[in-house]
């Protein structure tokens, strides 16, 4: 079935529902490949810096240098690049670069959750506006004359609900699927921060 042909059987509602789907798959596909990029080696990677910066190894700033595109790279760098004196600043300062880089993993996630919501709103709309379209054919004693009209605007009321809960279901699947990447890198950027922190305090000792 085309997209024409589709857009033909929802009705008026089938441009809004058509963009919903449109907009929805676009960022999904970008925050799978921004996400994907994030994931890809992030364990080994975390090792080598912790490792690296727990014995005073030069190679660390390489390694900081070669993956400053990664969330907790970003923290670590913005936490020590102001030169903290104390470990409250150190702190501080940490706490304010995981808030704006959580900022930053929540892109998009206001769209999709709207998309969620008005796809099936939409759906609806266009299942009133096909049941009215089914009545309005309906005249007593000319039923099988009109029954093309009735059956299109059955078959509209039906088609538009079905793709506006199908864009619902897949937007809200992939919408819980960054949020929990996104809870679970900032509990890794918590983390990475208190071994900052550590080694600071270790210094100041």
């Amino acid at each position: 079935m085309t997209s024409l042909s589709l857009l033909e059987k929802t009705g008026v509602v089938g441009f809004p529902l058509l963009a919903c789907s449109v907009v929805s798959l676009s960022i999904i596909f970008e925050r799978s490949i921004y996400w994907a990029s994030i994931l890809k080696g992030e364990h080994r990677i975390l090792k080598q810096i912790e490792q690296s910066y727990l014995n005073d190894d030069s190679r660390c700033n390489l390694l900081i240098k070669q993956n400053n595109y990664r969330p907790i790279i970003k923290m670590m760098e913005s936490s020590i690049s102001g030169f903290p004196d104390t470990s409250e600043q150190l702190e501080r300062s940490a706490s304010v670069a995981i808030h704006r880089i959580t900022f930053e993993l929540q892109k998009y996630d206001t769209l999709l959750t709207t998309i969620t919501t008005i796809a099936p709103l939409l759906g609806l709309l266009g299942t009133v506006l096909g049941l009215i379209k089914t009545f309005s054919a309906i005249t007593l004693g000319e039923t099988l004359k009109n029954s093309a009209l009735v059956m299109s605007g059955i078959s509209e009321a039906l088609m538009s609900t079905a793709i506006g809960l199908v864009i619902a279901i897949v937007t809200l699947i992939f919408t819980n699927i960054f949020r929990n990447l996104k809870r679970a890198e900032r509990a890794k950027m918590q983390e990475f921060a208190s071994l900052i922190l550590f080694k600071f305090e270790k210094v100041e000792a």
